[in-house]
């Protein structure tokens, strides 16, 4: 089950994972000779991670089901490794595990009430 707490988790693990990606890159690039301005360029690259609130869960990567069944699992299993989770999923049962963990945060978020409909008022 994901709640508030996981995806607040989920938000800063996708920004440290794309951190340490961007600067392996940056190593392969300059190596130990890193200009100046690369924490501006960092940070700013970091900035343009879409933030979960506007991600389109359809399209997740593996790596991020897993990292939220994880979460989800330590909920009942503390000791739950991520290894031991994402050996778990596999492209057979990935939407049914995407269904499993967002149907139950579905679940929980009220449903917003229909406000009936005014007439148009014209003049």
């Amino acid at each position: 089950m994901i709640d508030i707490g996981i995806l607040a988790d989920f938000e800063a693990w996708r920004k440290e994972q794309r951190r340490r990606e961007l600067i392996g890159t940056y190593r392969e690039i300059y190596g130990d000779k890193m200009p100046d301005d690369i924490l501006t360029t960092l940070e700013s690259e970091i900035a343009k991670i879409v933030p979960v609130a506007d991600m389109d869960f359809g399209k997740m990567q593996m790596r991020d089901v897993c990292f939220l069944a994880w979460k989800s699992a330590q909920r009942s299993r503390p000791t739950a490794t991520l290894e031991e989770v994402s050996a778990s999923i596999t492209i057979e049962n990935l939407e049914a595990r995407i269904k499993e963990l967002f149907g139950a945060f579905a679940a929980e978020i009220p449903a917003k009430k229909k406000r009936p409909r005014s007439p148009l008022k014209r003049p």
